[in-house]
């Protein structure tokens, strides 16, 4: 058991007595971050920005409360860098269901793109191909190799950073996924997430329905809710409209309510991170989670694609490496319509 696991396993057992002291959750996190050794079933959509922003959060609400000045560890991290993080989302199979390239400003910022699992690209080693077959064509072939199921993992996402520069003109400088399982403890820990739909939807697949108007997701209907894209106008293009709006939406509740002012929930979730963060080697998260903290809401918006071409999204590269040069850097929007999507609180389909 690491120092952070028995940190929040202490927290939980005491029911947190007074409060997690943020400068000691920091030190353990940069101790404690590395690639995890296990295979992953990966939360869909934008859960593991989810769980950056959770911590992000947690740590400027924890230190609000009185903590003896004794009990706090100084961190010493680096000045603030813009840095561009590639968030992944794996199904059960294992295949990229969702992916996300943010940028972190050095002001604590986050602009983010979704990339539909779609898209044509050239996949490594089967050319023209979905974005989502990268990942697991990549694992597949580190496994015959001989690699372990982590190794393999590896090779999948750095398959996929090389795949998601040609496709956008960004490289990632990181990447990170969240485990799936952790992400439908996340949304009913905090009591769940409000969303608000355009009209009333039923997944003819899961069988999933869900009312027009606003209501609060949490679990395992938070997940459905997450994933559906059958019988919805758009899609997966819908379906990642949906995906921000519950992100944004979840950020906006951790910032403006007192949920993370319960030591007992900040242990819990400190610990679902902990257990489902997986990162690559040289990302100093607990540096990044400071960077973020106190920053603007994030903006997010979905690469334009050309979803007529048949079973894949196809894409004019120099229009799309515009856009995402345009949008991160924040010289601007991106393309009007449904690319972008509207403010905190907006239905959608």
């Amino acid at each position: 058991m690491t120092e952070q696991e028995k940190l929040i396993r202490q927290a939980l057992a005491a029911q947190a007595a007074e409060a997690v002291d943020p400068a000691v959750v920091l030190d353990r996190l940069r101790q404690g971050t590395r690639p995890r050794r296990r295979s992953f079933a990966l939360v869909a959509g934008v859960g593991v920005a989810v769980a950056a922003a959770v911590v992000a959060v947690v740590v400027p609400l924890t230190a609000a409360h009185d903590v003896p000045a004794t009990q706090v560890v100084p961190v010493a991290t680096p000045g603030p860098v813009e840095q561009n993080i590639l968030f992944v989302g794996l199904d059960r199979a294992p295949a990229a269901d969702a992916v996300l390239l943010a940028r972190l400003g050095t002001n604590g910022s986050v602009r983010a793109v979704s990339l539909p699992r779609d898209v044509e690209v050239d996949v490594p080693g089967q050319g023209k191909g979905r974005l989502n077959a990268v990942y697991a064509n990549a694992r597949q072939a580190a496994l015959g190799q001989g690699r372990d199921a982590a190794a393999a993992s590896d090779e999948g996402v750095k398959a996929l950073v090389v795949t998601v520069q040609q496709l956008t003109g960004v490289h990632a400088d990181h990447y990170a996924s969240l485990d799936m399982a952790g992400f439908e403890t996340l949304s009913t820990t905090i009591g769940g997430v409000e969303v608000c739909l355009k009209a009333a939807t039923r997944d003819p697949v899961t069988g999933a329905t869900f009312p027009a108007g606003k209501q609060t997701l949490s679990g395992e209907r938070a997940l459905l809710f997450l994933r559906q894209r059958h019988g919805l106008p758009g899609a997966d293009l819908s379906r990642i409209a949906r995906q921000q709006v519950f992100f944004r939406a979840l950020v906006n509740k951790l910032a403006t309510e007192d949920t993370l002012r319960d030591p007992k929930t900040v242990a819990q979730l400190l610990f679902l991170l902990h257990d489902g963060v997986r990162t690559d080697q040289g990302w100093d998260l607990a540096a990044s989670v400071k960077q973020l903290a106190g920053a603007p809401a994030a903006t997010l918006a979905t690469i334009p694609v050309d979803p007529t071409k048949g079973a894949l999204f196809g894409v004019d590269l120099a229009q799309v490496h515009s856009f995402v040069a345009a949008f991160l850097s924040g010289t601007g929007t991106g393309a009007p319509g449904p690319n972008v999507t509207g403010p905190p609180g907006d239905c959608v389909d």
